[in-house]
């Protein structure tokens, strides 16, 4: 990769600390990744390790798929993806550089995130093949100062005819979204 483009190993990694503290050492060591998405649902000892200076960790919150556990309420009545973006804040107030899973395909639940996460960086998946609406997800989760959103789309880019057309066709989309409001 050339230098300069970010890579994020979209690995979902997920264990105990010290297994963490490996994977991390193998993403950010041996592949050389920027970033990371991890499944937060050990508890922090998943995400800390990650949690690298000049690195950065995405971790599940609300996932793009429908049959996803994060849909599931807790005895205090508080779906598991509200109380997971509340953790996930906590741990961003420390280390300064965890942000969210966030699926485009509920634009409503990205919304309610964004309230629990007013500052943290989203990387949102199902935008095309998946159903997520562009608009309503950068309405609903879109910082004041246009950023805050990182938008994935990766089927309707590489199984275009022209795979650089359908990326310079989705970035100009983004950013007729980002009105700056601050």
């Amino acid at each position: 990769m050339p230098d300069g483009i970010p890579v994020i190993l979209d690995g979902k990694f997920g264990d105990i600390a010290n297994t963490a503290m490996h994977y991390a050492q193998f993403a950010y060591d041996v592949v050389g990744a920027d970033a990371v998405t991890v499944n937060p649902y050990m508890g922090a000892d998943a995400v800390v390790p990650f949690a690298r200076s000049g690195k950065f960790v995405f971790a599940l919150a609300k996932t793009s798929n429908q049959s996803a556990v994060q849909d599931a309420v807790l005895q205090s009545g508080e779906p598991v993806s509200d109380f997971t973006a509340r953790m996930l804040a906590d741990l961003d107030t420390t280390h300064g550089n965890i942000g969210l899973v966030a699926g485009a395909t509920n634009a409503a639940a990205l919304g309610r995130l964004r309230q629990l996460c007013p500052s943290q960086w989203f990387l949102v998946p199902g935008i095309g093949a998946q159903g997520g609406d562009l608009a309503s997800v950068m309405k609903a989760g879109l910082l004041a100062d246009g950023g805050g959103l990182l938008i994935n789309a990766s089927r309707i880019i590489w199984q275009a005819e022209d795979a650089a057309a359908a990326a310079r066709e989705l970035m100009n989309e983004i950013n007729e979204h980002r009105t700056v409001t601050a």
